[in-house]
């Protein structure tokens, strides 16, 4: 096969270049990380209660982009992050004020109604919310400030 005169010099990939190439898609690789970041953030700041919309602008990247990137490095989309946020923050508000009406905890974490939140409920831990807390002990109940429960230990 013949190539034109200077084609090799054209495309060469010397290590200069690639240097330069491997600093670029590193920086994109970096910036997309910190988008997720600030997407988590703002996700668990808002308690899940924010518009997939709104979250894209404010990372500065299309609601798809945004969705591709959530997927990549959380397995996750955005708005599932967002649905596991809230529901998150109506279990640590269960476990700092014991059981409440489930009506009011609706109304007051953004749900529809009541049976909005039993179905998220439902749909992200796959128990009812009546067994879901009368298989769990006193211990997996606690819930610290950020949400997450703390580690069983194993005897």
């Amino acid at each position: 096969m013949h190539l034109p005169a200077g084609w090799r010099k054209r495309r060469s990939f010397g290590p200069a270049r690639v240097r330069a190439l491997s600093q670029r898609l590193s920086g994109s690789r970096t910036a997309a990380l910190a988008r997720v970041r600030q997407g988590l953030r703002q996700i668990s700041e808002t308690h899940g209660r924010l518009r997939i919309r709104t979250l894209a602008r404010s990372v500065g990247v299309s609601e798809r982009q945004l969705e591709r990137l959530f997927r990549e490095r959380t397995g996750l989309g955005p708005k599932e992050m967002a649905r596991v946020a809230r529901l998150r923050s109506v279990l640590a508000h269960l476990a700092s004020k014991g059981r409440a009406d489930w009506a009011d905890l609706a109304n007051a974490f953004g749900y529809a109604d009541q049976a909005h939140l039993i179905h998220e409920f439902q749909a992200l831990t796959g128990k009812s919310p009546a067994r879901y807390f009368d298989e769990l002990d006193a211990v997996t109940r606690q819930v610290d400030a950020t949400g997450f429960y703390p580690a069983r230990v194993i005897r």
